[in-house]
């Protein structure tokens, strides 16, 4: 459970930094719904809420509630390092860098549907990818007025979505019996605190290790 949701959270990472185009500089919360079989025990993993903050070089990913919020702690990516921030052990694990995102057989098609949310239009994308555990089917509406700091945060090699620049406001994805519908319920477009884009002074900095953190 923790490895697909996991997933889901770095895949709204990653569809909001891939392509130069105007910056977003701000604020987004996002909500968590979960549908299918097992749901009602799935919600019990699974964050009520996302805080996206941002400025032209840095993005924080902030969750709230559920266990993964506590697993997975804050997720800092700079232009110069990204960073596992654990609150509890006053830790913050360092990610390496990773390759430009590529395909990875993944099958792209857009889709004749566009929303609007938080006042910007939306194009629906439909992404199929195949793992050891199937076939996964996620659904993307990006906005293409804004994209997020190209920073390089963990995830973004192998969850991107070539040749769809934007900003995903809303991500639906289906695997093993579950989906998880992510959609951005406000935006603010203000100046964010540098205190968000900085380690806690005290500290510890400790090399990231997949294994380790049951990932």
């Amino acid at each position: 459970m923790s490895k697909k949701t996991t997933f889901l959270i770095l895949c709204l990472i990653a569809t909001t930094n891939l392509f130069a185009q105007k910056v977003f500089e701000g604020h987004i919360s996002y909500s968590f719904q979960i549908l299918g079989e097992n749901s009602e025990m799935a919600a019990g993993m699974m964050p009520t809420s996302m805080e996206f903050y941002s400025n032209k070089k840095n993005t924080l990913v902030k969750m709230e509630g559920g266990l993964l919020a506590t697993m997975m702690g804050d997720m800092l990516a700079t232009s110069k390092e990204s960073y596992q921030i654990k609150h509890e052990e006053k830790i913050a694990y360092v990610i390496k860098k990773t390759e430009p995102a590529k395909n990875d057989g993944a099958k792209v098609v857009k889709e004749d549907e566009v929303i609007t949310l938080q006042g910007l239009s939306c194009q629906k994308y439909k992404v199929t990818k195949t793992d050891d555990k199937g076939e996964q089917l996620v659904y993307i509406w990006i906005s293409t007025d804004y994209i997020l700091p190209l920073t390089g945060g963990k995830g973004t090699e192998n969850l991107s979505v070539p040749g769809v620049p934007g900003m995903a406001m809303k991500i639906m994805s289906s695997q093993m019996g579950l989906t998880v519908v992510i959609t951005a319920t406000e935006m603010q477009q203000t100046k964010q605190d540098k205190k968000y884009f900085s380690v806690p002074k005290g500290y510890a900095k400790k090399d990231f290790v997949p294994g380790e953190m049951g990932m």
